[in-house]
């Protein structure tokens, strides 16, 4: 699925079961951007890291 809006595309994939298949309460966003990006979570005190790729 792709999204248009402005200067973003952004496409969506679903994982294989076996790709996902592990045990924790949170999730990584991740992702693939051009230029400078600046991401916050509210309410996220687990220390959980962002990947982002430039």
């Amino acid at each position: 699925m792709v999204f248009h809006h402005g200067l973003f595309e952004l496409h969506s994939r679903n994982l294989a079961q076996e790709q996902v298949a592990h045990t924790h309460d949170f999730h990584q966003l991740i992702l693939a951007t051009c230029g400078v990006t600046e991401l916050s979570m509210e309410g996220q005190g687990n220390g959980s890291p962002l990947a982002v790729g430039v």
